[in-house]
């Protein structure tokens, strides 16, 4: 081959190089021509590259590099469950192809690392991290492939569950028992049930409340749980009562007098539970005392708002050991009798023993038992009762109706009854509607509702003369009534002079009213709730608590 340049012009020179002819072109001046360049600035690296030599003129050359291709099929086992403080098996990529480089975005959660040169997945999980997609990316010179892997990390399993046990508490006293746990917890639960009256809280892990039964020394399992795992203890707790065993009586039913009943007249052995004011007496003997005691202690707390409020105590006809007694009974005069103006109450069986449960499962001891006082302490009829030819039941029976929903309410005893008045604010709401009808009727007075035991008109429940009579002292509390109207009120009233008079019974509880309340309450007697107020208290309210409300 000759020398391709002479005297600085182009020469050209065509070489065969695997079947395809190759232009030099080693002039600036020089324009391109179809097929593929082999180009250089001095003529050695021209042969060189061209394959050309020395004398004989054209011979075999060598294939260029092959390119290599990208990367294809990336992909992981997913999802991935990791778990916080627990290394991992690393997770390894499959991928076709040779990628020279991995990456990931967003970043791997805390504590775990992504290998840039094999893309495995290692570490220990440092903190929680709710599902969530991490796009991998394998890559070479000439492409690249992604996966979305899908990946969680869930706390570590509770551990280390403790409370301070064996425990003790008693009935009725404010208890709290606090876990310690190593970890998240989701939940606590626990096996077999916590006594009455004392619950779990689920989120917390937190024993509190105020046990209504008592129970031997029991272990209970409390289980802490998550996603990944539990941690149990075992609680010892028991729950003590203060009530003894009780003491067998012979007890005589008072209001039995159908001579076909078999204990007419006739004593029956009966359990006698002693409270601070009030004595149960049941049939049975083996009744939990944790419950019983519940029960007295609302019962107590009742006959002290009782005698707060009237300022004296019924005459003793049934007691023991100087207290009021409530007997369990096969039979009485309805749900419940009581004494009226002296002490002894009886509640059938078929009624004490759903109050019983009530107290034990829900802790309402709410009861007619709390009317039954009422009648106990019946202590006005010289001041409030209305006189013949007017039948006083109203205020007699409506008196025990207003009392038993005061002395519910001081005792903390939750009603309890069927119908309209299932739940104190079912009662509050039936005994608004009671006044609300009443007083939006104009053809309704004192004198066609009260002072004729009639009611409201229907046969609506609670719509009766001493229904509408509670109502009544209900609104007045509520209109103008301070927190201790309920204990002044009766007080005021048995301040007053004796009424010969269903007038002078009338005029004693509206002037009451307005001791109690400081007010002057005639015209809202008189004009709103249309009860006969007389000239004399008028005056005797104007001149004591000024013009009238």
């Amino acid at each position: 081959m000759r020398n391709p340049l002479v005297h600085g012009r182009l020469i050209r020179a065509e070489m065969q190089i695997s079947g395809v002819s190759e232009v030099i072109i080693p002039d600036r001046r020089a324009i391109g021509v179809a097929g593929r360049l082999c180009a250089a600035v001095v003529l050695g690296a021209v042969l060189a590259a061209c394959g050309g030599g020395g004398g004989g003129g054209g011979g075999g050359g060598t294939s260029p590099a092959s390119v290599v291709p990208a990367p294809s099929g990336l992909s992981y086992a997913s999802p991935q469950t990791l778990v916080v403080g627990q290394a991992l098996t690393p997770i390894r990529a499959t991928v076709t192809g040779s990628p020279t480089e991995f990456t990931v975005v967003p970043s791997l959660p805390a504590g775990l690392q992504l290998d840039t040169a094999s893309g495995a997945i290692s570490g220990v999980p440092a903190s929680e991290t709710p599902l969530s997609t991490f796009t991998v990316t394998a890559r070479n010179a000439s492409g690249s492939t992604t996966f979305a892997l899908q990946l969680t990390v869930n706390p570590a399993a509770p551990s280390a569950l403790l409370y301070n046990s064996p425990a003790s508490v008693a009935v009725l006293a404010e208890t709290l028992l606090s876990p310690t746990v190593t970890g998240r917890v989701a939940t606590f639960s626990i096996s077999p049930t916590l006594p009455a009256g004392l619950t779990l809280n689920p989120t917390t892990g937190s024993i509190s409340g105020r046990a209504r039964e008592s129970r031997a020394n029991q272990t209970y399992t409390v289980t802490a749980s998550n996603v990944t795992g539990s941690s149990s203890f075992a609680l010892q707790l028991a729950v003590a009562s203060t009530m003894g065993t009780p003491a067998a009586v012979a007890y005589v039913p008072i209001f039995v007098n159908d001579p076909s009943y078999p204990y007419a007249g006739q004593p029956v052995t009966r359990y006698a539970w002693e409270g601070r004011r009030v004595v149960l007496m049941t049939r049975r003997p083996d009744l939990n005392p944790g419950v019983v005691e519940t029960w007295l202690a609302a019962l107590d707390r009742g006959w002290d708002f009782y005698q707060e409020s009237m300022g004296a105590l019924p005459s003793a006809q049934k007691v023991y050991n100087g207290k009021v007694t409530i007997a369990d009974v096969p039979r009485t005069c309805g749900a419940g009798c009581g004494f009226l103006g002296a002490t002894g109450i009886e509640a059938d069986s078929t009624f004490f023993d759903p109050i019983y449960d009530a107290t034990r499962d829900r802790g309402a001891p709410g009861s007619f038992l709390f009317y039954e006082m009422g009648r106990n302490y019946w202590l006005l009829g010289a001041k409030l009762a209305y006189r013949a030819p007017i039948d006083p039941s109203p205020v007699i029976t409506g008196f025990a109706v207003t009392m038993q929903w005061w002395s519910q309410e001081a005792a903390g005893a939750r009603v309890d009854l069927p119908g309209c008045l299932a739940t104190d604010a079912a009662a509050e709401t039936h005994f608004r509607n009671l006044v609300d009808r009443y007083v939006a009727d104009r053809t309704l007075t004192w004198q066609n509702t009260l002072g004729n035991n009639a009611g409201l008109p229907g046969t609506a429940c609670a719509t009766d003369a001493p229904a509408l009579f509670a109502a009544m002292m209900f609104r007045v509390r509520r209109e103008f009534g301070t927190p201790d109207f309920p204990r002044r009120l009766w007080r005021e009233a048995a301040a007053r002079p004796n009424a010969a008079t269903t007038q002078a019974a009338v005029d004693n509880l509206v002037l009451a009213a307005s001791a109690a309340t400081g007010r002057n309450l005639t015209r809202y007697f008189a004009e709103t709730l249309r009860w006969p107020v007389s000239d004399s208290a008028l005056q005797e309210a104007r001149s004591r608590f000024g013009e009238p409300a």
